[in-house]
């Protein structure tokens, strides 16, 4: 996993609180690697967890400068595949900063060399390399020859390639019998400067607090060879928000396509479904770190307006809306980290969806601890406990 580069989202909102959550839980379940930016942050993130009184012997620390940029290292870590006789290598993917800077771009390079330092820190040498272009969170795979990724995300990273040619190529590098085809993410997990989004009243007076544009672990997993876990949304919920009554539709169309689709074995999928959070809206004033994040991509990329020429925000507040969701949770040995929301004081619409996501995750692995986490501090940020993290299979 990757330490945040800094410790709070907005005022008493602790990004640092969630990453000592998720170590407290793996801690003895897995052999732990914590990435950090700097050797100081390294020796903080020892401290932080020491003083949480978290064990830190088990636990890997290792310093890498880029992993100062970001703390999503489901995105940029190597994506790994095991081969005969159970060797351990990695893909390198291609890399565009979630598809908002061109792969040119200096940012984009940093990011891009994450996965090989990573692999190389990890002992992991051998691999292949692709020229298509995307992160981890927008691939699902069943470990079976089957993976999904979301068309409108694969062909906005891709520009100039054919739907037909990115699966070829994924087929290639991950030796896969399908590729199925989602058709458009969650509206929430959007670019974040296309527009500005519907806030607490219903008009269009907030915006998109970061995003990971458009991936796949936001509303769609594979949690079994067969069995598919899909966001959902209900009647009812589509009457009362905008948000909603989007996120519906995408989910319904996904939900066709998945009913008419089958595993490796020509098998239809079992589909589970999960729901979908409430909205929860935050203030966001000049002095917050997520504001300096979403200030610095502003000046990354950009115009004289936002992508539907509406103007910028302004002024010394800015209500923003988190990319939430209860299907970015993180499986692990003998344990399963989920995503809640719910505060004291709060709608008590979010707790009851927290516990049914609960229940869901505990009825789709009966064998592990469900552990759901208060992530809403890495949310802001555009990600969340799945993104925060990267499977490293043991091999032989």
């Amino acid at each position: 996993m990757a330490w945040h580069v800094t410790a709070d989202a907005l005022e008493g909102l602790s990004v640092e609180q969630v990453h000592v959550a998720e170590v407290e839980a793996l801690v003895g379940r897995v052999p732990l690697v914590v990435a950090a930016g700097t050797d100081e942050m390294v020796a903080h993130a020892r401290e932080v967890l020491a003083d949480a009184n978290v064990p830190v012997d088990g636990i890997t620390f290792v310093e890498i400068p880029e992993v100062g940029l970001s703390c999503y290292a489901r995105d940029y870590g190597p994506e790994c595949v095991v081969g005969e006789g159970g060797a351990v290598g990695y893909v390198d993917v291609g890399w565009t900063t979630w598809g908002i800077l061109p792969q040119v771009h200096p940012l984009s390079r940093q990011l891009e060399r994450c996965d090989r330092k990573l692999a190389a820190a990890l002992g992991i040498r051998e691999h292949a390399w692709t020229r298509v272009c995307g992160e981890g969170g927008g691939r699902e795979f069943n470990g079976k020859g089957v993976m999904m990724v979301v068309e409108s995300t694969e062909l906005q990273r891709n520009p100039g390639m054919e739907r037909d040619e990115i699966e070829a190529e994924y087929k290639r590098i991950f030796e896969l019998d399908k590729v199925i085809w989602l058709k458009h993410p969650t509206y929430d997990d959007q670019h974040m400067f296309l527009g500005p989004v519907p806030g607490p009243d219903g008009s269009l007076s907030a915006y998109r607090s970061a995003s990971a544009n458009g991936h796949i672990d936001e509303f769609c997993r594979f949690v079994g060879n067969g069995t598919v876990l899909l966001a959902e949304v209900s009647e009812a919920e589509a009457d009362s928000s905008l948000i909603h009554r989007i996120n519906k539709t995408r989910m319904d169309e996904n939900h066709d396509i998945l009913a008419a689709a089958s595993d490796q074995d020509g098998r239809p999928f079992n589909i589970v479904r999960m729901p979908m959070p409430e909205p929860v809206y935050l203030n966001m004033s000049p002095e917050d770190p997520c504001h300096g994040l979403w200030s610095l991509a502003k000046e990354l990329v950009g115009g004289p307006t936002m992508h539907d020429g509406s103007p910028w925000p302004s002024g010394d507040g800015t209500t923003i809306l988190p990319a939430l969701s209860y299907c970015n949770f993180f499986i692990t040995n003998g344990a399963v980290l989920g995503q809640r929301y719910w505060q004291p004081g709060a709608d008590e619409r979010i707790k009851h969806k927290d516990e049914r996501a609960a229940e869901v995750l505990r009825g789709l692995f009966p064998d592990r601890e469900v552990i759901m986490i208060d992530t809403l501090a890495l949310n802001v940020f555009g990600g969340g406990v799945h993104c925060n993290t990267r499977h490293i299979p043991s091999g032989t």
